[in-house]
Order: C-alpha cells, then sequence, then structure tokens
C-alpha cells in the first residue's frame, strides 16, 4: 500500500458519503422504522429482496442482460415473500 498513489477526488469522496449517509445511517433509521411497524418475521423477510435490486442495479449500471433464471428466482422470492406477509408473521398453531 505504501507504493500506490493515494489522491482525494470528488468522485471518492461522494461514494463514501453515499455509502456512510445514504447506505449506512438511512438504510439503518429504514430498517429500525420497519421493525416497529410490521412483526420481525415479517420485516426480516424482507432481506431476501436484497439480490434482487443489487443484482438489477448491477444489470442496469453495466448493460448485462437479465435472464430467465433472474425473472423465475426473482417469482420465487416474491412468492415466498407472499406466504410470509399472507401469514401475518403469526406463529404455526402447535397441538
Amino acid at each position: 500500500m505504501a507504493n500506490t498513489d493515494f489522491r482525494f477526488t470528488l468522485e471518492g469522496v461522494a461514494v463514501a458519503a453515499y455509502l456512510g449517509i445514504a447506505v449506512s445511517a438511512a438504510g439503518l433509521f429504514l430498517w429500525l422504522y420497519i421493525l416497529r411497524t410490521v412483526p420481525a418475521g415479517i420485516a426480516a423477510s424482507t432481506h431476501y429482496l436484497q439480490p434482487v435490486f443489487g443484482i438489477a442495479a448491477v444489470a442496469l449500471m453495466f448493460g448485462d442482460p437479465l435472464g430467465p433464471f433472474f425473472l423465475v428466482g426473482v417469482a420465487l422470492i416474491l412468492a415466498g415473500l407472499g406466504l410470509a406477509v399472507s401469514a401475518g408473521g403469526k406463529p404455526a398453531d402447535k397441538r
């Protein structure tokens, strides 16, 4: 690392600010708000949407096509989320 040239650039500062403010701080406050408004099981199941948004954003940024496997994966994730939400976050009846 001592042999690497290091410069502050506007782009680097903008990326650091975005990651620190938008992603970390805003994401944490949004997560805490969601936990106050919906059951924890439903809130936790929304984490399965992260790969969907991440892959879609990368495909948009770099112009990669999204194939049928991506669409099938999204459909499966949304079906799972639908099941989690329809259960209402209630535990199964134990008899």
